[in-house]
């Protein structure tokens, strides 16, 4: 494993007060619901990764309305998803 950062996006989908979830189906966090996202690829900015995650995994067109923060994790261990 290479000790690069690696940057990754998650999406907060709510309509009408209710939010999207998905359920992991691969091992890191399986089986666990989590808030849709995943890795920034080369050359592309957060908000650009946000937008693709959520079509890839749900086939949904989103309009970001909000930056709600962000977070930094180290882990040594390299067992985590992004």
């Amino acid at each position: 494993m290479e000790n690069n950062p690696r940057l990754g996006s998650a999406v907060l989908v709510e309509k009408d007060g209710r939010f999207l979830l998905g359920k992991r189906n691969k091992k890191n966090a399986f089986g666990k619901w989590v808030i849709p996202g995943g890795k920034v690829r080369y050359g592309e900015t957060i908000k650009q990764a946000a937008i693709r995650e959520i079509k890839e995994e749900t086939n949904l067109d989103i309009e970001l309305v909000k930056y709600l923060g962000h977070e930094e994790i180290i882990n040594l261990k390299g067992d985590y998803h992004t």
